[in-house]
């Protein structure tokens, strides 16, 4: 499986350049992470719903949890499937641009941007 994920992204004005002639232009960057994902079960697919909620819900003065309409949110749950992906390879990078790949999975499951595979 593959999963696409887009990062930073914003407005470039050409007065942001030190050497022209420059034209605006759009800077983003993108994630592919490849690998087979696990499926997960009601309950823990459940609590992860629940916690992306709270934490999409953590800067508004009165958040909404779902606690607040649990046997709501319990009934239309099982319509979801969760999953966690643990990349085996991934790429990194702009559109079309040159990035970095990295093939397997370091000690521990994760990456940083310093570690040599």
């Amino acid at each position: 499986m593959t999963i696409v994920v887009q990062g930073p992204n914003g407005y470039l004005s050409p007065i942001d350049y030190r050497a022209g002639p420059s034209v605006p232009t759009w800077n983003l960057v993108v994630a592919h992470l490849h690998g087979a994902p696990q499926v997960l079960g009601p309950e823990e697919t459940y609590a992860t719903l629940s916690a992306t909620v709270d934490h999409c819900e953590s800067g508004r003065p009165e958040p909404f949890r779902m606690n607040m309409v649990e046997e709501c949110a319990r009934g239309i749950a099982p319509a979801v499937t969760g999953f966690r992906l643990v990349p085996t390879r991934w790429w990194a990078g702009p559109p079309g641009g040159c990035g970095i790949e990295v093939l397997g999975t370091p000690p521990g499951g994760c990456w940083t941007h310093r570690q040599q595979i």
